[in-house]
């Protein structure tokens, strides 16, 4: 809001902000019969800057956090505009390695009105440190016991693993969809059946390496910066955390008592390796198209070779065999008295 009465709405949304489930997960289409499969990677999880010279109805609760010039405001529309180019996606989840440092942060509408606030305070913007200036955000974390690793999506082994991932998050849906406390139960199975944890983050694919409580959903406030507290790590202003039901990270045996049952009823879900078997031709298809025809030669060849033995069983079977036992006529004996 300007002093001469002029607003101006700058905000970063998702195009698709109806299905949230799209914000941490592809659609992967399959085309053909097994094993050509055409199988197709597609994010729905576009997002962008929205400019607007005024207020959007949407927003209804204004909050007063701080005073800005018009240079500093300058710095904001180019530093905005960078924020465009770099970022594209939506993206909610932030990596929380060892419970108490950030090495991954989401890509949200928080985040962007967070490193806004942090740009106008770099050129001088001062932000109010009242209590009636505080701004509340969400955030989805995971938890991580090492450092995230990079995977080569254009590389076979890389694509599989992604392809993988998200096939086996596909039996989960539905129970996530209907109550996202179930997050925890299916990060648990995947990490029972060694499946490692995909992040898609600015096109980038990450494997992460979980650890206990897997996943929170937890309210923290907007750090208005100050003198002496010009940053401050995300974990360490949370308020209240959903799935542990404490201030985060203590007290986490409630949550997992909550998980275990949920992971129990999953137990059955087909595990990683007969889900890379599947898959494994289909990926080579779309990385290495000839070594994808080598494998279906061979899978072929593998099949000619079942059939064949299946008929040399059957035949076998099949056979009557007849054996002749010698017949040894005796003459009668008379005996004479």
């Amino acid at each position: 809001h300007m002093e001469n009465g002029r607003e101006f709405t700058i905000d970063y949304r998702p195009r698709d902000p109806e299905h949230l489930m799209n914000f941490i997960r592809p659609l992967v289409h399959t085309k053909g019969q097994w094993p050509l499969w055409d199988v197709e990677i597609d994010w729905k999880n576009e997002a962008y800057i929205a400019w607007e010279e005024s207020i959007d109805d949407r927003f209804t609760n204004m909050t007063y956090i701080g005073d800005a010039n018009v240079e500093q405001l300058r710095h904001l529309v180019t530093w905005t505009k960078g924020f465009q180019a770099k970022y594209h996606s939506f993206q909610p989840i932030s990596i929380v390695q060892d419970l108490n440092r950030t090495v991954i942060t989401s890509t949200t509408c928080h985040d962007y009105v967070q490193g806004a606030v942090d740009v106008l305070f770099k050129h001088g913007a001062s932000f109010s440190q009242e209590k009636s200036s505080m701004v509340f955000r969400d955030a989805v974390l995971i938890f991580s016991d090492k450092d995230p690793e990079i995977v080569d999506h254009q590389s076979l082994f890389g694509y599989l693993k992604i392809l993988v991932y998200f096939r086996f998050f596909s039996y989960f849906v539905p129970a996530i969809n209907r109550n996202f406390i179930h997050a925890r139960a299916y990060l648990n199975e995947g990490v029972e059946q060694n499946v490692r944890f995909i992040l898609h983050s600015n096109d980038v694919y990450y494997q992460l390496y979980l650890r206990y409580p897997y996943i929170d959903y937890c309210y923290t406030t907007l750090h208005l910066p100050r003198q002496g507290k010009e940053e401050s790590e995300l974990t360490s202003r949370f308020r209240h955390c959903k799935f542990t039901k404490a201030n985060f990270p203590n007290k986490e045996e409630g949550a997992k008592k909550l998980a275990k049952p949920i992971a129990q009823a999953f137990s059955s879900t087909i595990g990683w390796a007969r889900e890379s078997l599947i898959l494994l031709i289909p990926a080579a298809l779309k990385i290495n198209p000839q070594l994808a025809y080598v494998m279906i030669g061979l899978l072929g060849v593998m099949m000619l070779l079942v059939v064949l033995r299946m008929l040399q069983m059957a035949f076998s079977f099949g056979k009557v065999r007849v054996r002749h036992s010698p017949c040894v006529l005796r003459q009668p004996t008379t005996i004479r008295v």
